[in-house]
């Protein structure tokens, strides 16, 4: 099933969770993703996130609702597949399941067990963590991709922004292109500003690396955007495809088609 990513994350049970912090993320590397709560913390490092769980007297769910701290996060695209999940699981005798539910960290999942009775958890996850209201609505971000006459071609890039507006709801988000489709970056700008008078908008170009575009292009596009706006500060980033995570993403897609297509691969010898 295309909708479930895969084993994401595991919760584990500690001891002592400040404790356990201090070592994933200064000893391991990992990044506090969930650190607010005494009775549950969540680190991240690339695509896996580990939850500290402070041990519990009792095996099963905890007085906040949690489940016991040793479970197997499978992790899916969307609350939809969630849903659709448990419809098909609870109806199963074999098994048991809670209902599901919006965690503190804004992610959407139930648990569940396995004929065996293992833990396990099915949970949705995204990518943000929502700041304060107040910060949220004074930014605004533009995914800026490169543009082309063909209605196909924009079908990604759209398909794209609503991902990010699917994990990172909180954010304001434009999609907008360099030239030979609309909106165009002065567009996307001015369609920001009509809804909430911003303190910084983001863009994020969708190119693979840093060209003549980022270069001289854009930056000469928002100069004038600067003038109009004085009071938005206008952040220029890298190229994401100069991203360590897309360009592993790129391999894990390539190598994928490569094992999917292995029986119609065209070899050199076909040529004599």
């Amino acid at each position: 099933m295309s909708e479930i990513l895969g084993l994401r994350h595991a919760a584990v049970p500690v001891q002592n969770l400040q404790r356990a912090l201090d070592f994933y993320c200064n000893s391991l590397g990992f990044h506090r993703y969930h650190t607010n709560d005494e009775d549950w913390a969540m680190v991240a490092l690339g695509g896996t996130s580990i939850s500290l769980v402070p041990m519990q007297e009792e095996i099963g769910i905890t007085p906040r609702g949690g489940s016991h701290p040793a479970h197997l996060g499978i992790t899916v695209r969307n609350p939809e597949t969630v849903n659709r999940l448990y419809s098909q699981l609870s109806s199963l005798t074999t098994i048991r399941t809670s209902s599901p539910k919006q965690h503190r960290d804004g992610s959407y999942g139930f648990y569940f067990t396995d004929t065996e009775g293992n833990q396990l958890e099915c949970i949705f996850i995204p990518y943000g963590v929502c700041p304060p209201a107040s910060e949220s609505k004074s930014t605004g971000t533009i995914l800026l991709a490169h543009g082309s006459r063909n209605p196909q071609w924009k079908q990604p890039f759209e398909h794209l922004l609503d991902l990010a507006k699917m994990h990172a709801s909180h954010l304001q988000w434009e999609l907008a292109y360099m030239e030979l489709a609309q909106p165009s970056l002065s567009e996307a700008v001015q369609q920001l500003m009509q809804q909430n008078s911003l303190h910084c908008i983001c863009i994020l170009p969708v190119f693979m690396a840093t060209g003549e575009h980022l270069i001289k292009d854009i930056p000469a596009i928002l100069e004038p955007l600067q003038e109009e706006y004085p009071k938005t500060q206008f952040k220029l980033f890298p190229a994401l495809g100069e991203s360590a995570l897309v360009q592993e993403a790129f391999v894990t897609a390539a190598i994928e088609q490569i094992d999917n297509a292995k029986s119609t691969v065209f070899h050199l010898e076909n040529l004599h």
